[in-house]
C-alpha cells in the first residue's frame, strides 16, 4: 500500500514538474514585465523566469528526482509481487510516463501558461527553494562548460522578436504613448521584412508591355487610354523582355512612326524568390523605376515597381496621374473608362447607358459574373450594344475597364 502511495506522488510530481517546465519557457515575459509594476507577486515570477539556472535547476531536479523514485518503487513492487518481469514492467512505466507524465502535462500548462503558471508559483518556489544547494552545484558546472567552450552566456537573450513587438507596440497604443496610425505603420514594416517580390509583383497575366516593332503613335495612345509612363518592351512575346520604355523619353520626339524598340533602356530583372526589402535597396542604388521578375526557368513572372514595393508600407500612393483621375473618365461620347468598382446604378443614371441590375452592385460584379471569373487583361465582352474590354485587373479583382457603346443593329 504504501509504495503505490509513493508511486502515485512521484508521478503526480513527474508530471507537475514537466508542466512547469515548458509553462515557465512558454510564459509571455514581455506581458509579465508590464504586469511586474502592478503586483508583487508578478515581480517574483518574472525574475524566476529571466533567471535560467533557477528555472531549468528547479525543473530537471524535481523532474529526474520523481522519475528515478517512480521507476525504482514501481519495478520492486511489480517483481516482489511477481506480477510481471522487470523488463515489462519497465515498458510499461514508460509508455505510461510519457503519455501521462510528460505529454499531457505540457499540453495543458503550454496552452494555459499565462493563468496557470502564476496560480502554482507558491508550489514552484518551495521547490527551488528546497533544491536550492543543488541548484547552486549545477549552476557552477554550467558556468565551468561556458567559460571552456568560450560561449556567451548572455549572447541572444536581449534579442526581440516579432510578437514582442507587436505586443509592446499594443500595450503602447492602450497607453496613448503611440498612435494607432503609427503602430498600423510599424506593423507594415514588420511584415514586408517578411515579404518576396512574388507576393506584391503584378503577375504577367496583367503586365501591359508593347512590341519592340510597335509605332511610338500606338503607345502614345496606350498612354492615352491607361495613363501608364513605362512599358516593358518585347521581341516576339512578354517572355522576351529587351528593355523598358519610359514616356518621358519621348516628350521632344517628332517622327512617331519610329518604333518603341529604339528608345528603350537597359532592363532591370529579378528573381521572384529575392526579398522586398533586398528589392527595395537594389532599385534605390540601381536607380531604376520599374523591375522585371523571373521566375525559376528565366520566363517573366510578372513586374514590380517602387510604387509596389512602398504601397505595402503605407498603403495607396497616388501619382501625378492618380490624382487627377476620376472614377469615370468620359473619352468621347460612346467610350468610357471606369473603374471597377463604380456602381451600375450610376453608369445607369448619369451617363444613360443601358445595363441590366442583378445581383451584383459594381462595374467588376456585372463582369465577373458575366465572365464567371476574374478575366484577362485586354478580354472583351459584349452585353447589348454595349462592348467591355478589361484594361487593368490584379489577381483577385477589375480595376479598369473600357467601356465603348456601339451603334444599335438589329443583331445587337
Amino acid at each position: 500500500m504504501i509504495s503505490i502511495i509513493i508511486v502515485a506522488i512521484f508521478f503526480i510530481g513527474s508530471a507537475f514538474f514537466s508542466g512547469v517546465e515548458i509553462g515557465l519557457i512558454s510564459l509571455d515575459k514581455h506581458r509579465l514585465k508590464h504586469e511586474a509594476g502592478k503586483s508583487q507577486s508578478k515581480k517574483q515570477l518574472y525574475n524566476f523566469v529571466t533567471n535560467p539556472d533557477k528555472v531549468l535547476g528547479t525543473t530537471l531536479i524535481g523532474t529526474n528526482i520523481s522519475l528515478i523514485i517512480v521507476s525504482s518503487v514501481f519495478t520492486a513492487f511489480m517483481i516482489k509481487r511477481e506480477i510481471m518481469s522487470e523488463t515489462m514492467a519497465t515498458l510499461l512505466l514508460s509508455g505510461v510516463l510519457l503519455i501521462f507524465a510528460e505529454i499531457i502535462p505540457k499540453i495543458i500548462v503550454r496552452n494555459s501558461c499565462n493563468t496557470s503558471i502564476p496560480k502554482m508559483f507558491f508550489l514552484i518556489r518551495f521547490f527551488a527553494f528546497l533544491f536550492h544547494p543543488l541548484i547552486l552545484v549545477l549552476s557552477k558546472i554550467n558556468n565551468s562548460f561556458f567559460k571552456l567552450f568560450r560561449i556567451d552566456k548572455k549572447s541572444g537573450s536581449h534579442l526581440f522578436t516579432k510578437d514582442d513587438l507587436s505586443y509592446l507596440l499594443e500595450e503602447a497604443e492602450k497607453d496613448g504613448n503611440v498612435k494607432k496610425e503609427e503602430h498600423d505603420l510599424i506593423e507594415e514594416v514588420l511584415d514586408f521584412r517578411d515579404l518576396t517580390v512574388k507576393n506584391i509583383m503584378i503577375p504577367r497575366t496583367n503586365i501591359v508591355g508593347v512590341k519592340s516593332d510597335t509605332p511610338i503613335s500606338e503607345v502614345i495612345n496606350l498612354v492615352k487610354e491607361l495613363g501608364f509612363t513605362r512599358f516593358p518592351v518585347y521581341s516576339t512575346d512578354i517572355d522576351h523582355i529587351e528593355g523598358l520604355l519610359v514616356i518621358h523619353d519621348l516628350l521632344e520626339l517628332d517622327d512617331l512612326s519610329q518604333p518603341a524598340g529604339n528608345f528603350i533602356r537597359n532592363a532591370y530583372f529579378v528573381p521572384e524568390v529575392m526579398k522586398a526589402t533586398t528589392l527595395l535597396k537594389k532599385i534605390q542604388q540601381n536607380k531604376t523605376p520599374l523591375a522585371i521578375v523571373v521566375d525559376e526557368y528565366g520566363g517573366t513572372a510578372g513586374i514590380i515597381s517602387v510604387e509596389d514595393l512602398l504601397e505595402e508600407l503605407v498603403g495607396e500612393i497616388e501619382d501625378e496621374y492618380d490624382a487627377q483621375e476620376n472614377d469615370i473618365n468620359k473619352i468621347d461620347d460612346t467610350t468610357f473608362l471606369v473603374d471597377g468598382e463604380v456602381e451600375i446604378e450610376r453608369l445607369i443614371e448619369d451617363y444613360n447607358i443601358e445595363l441590366d441590375e442583378g445581383d451584383y452592385e459594381t462595374l467588376a460584379g456585372m463582369l465577373i459574373e458575366k465572365f464567371e471569373r476574374i478575366p484577362r487583361y485586354n478580354e472583351k465582352c459584349m452585353i447589348k450594344n454595349i462592348e467591355f474590354t478589361i484594361k487593368q485587373v490584379t489577381a483577385r479583382k477589375i480595376e479598369k475597364v473600357m467601356i465603348k457603346i456601339l451603334p444599335e443593329t438589329t443583331e445587337n
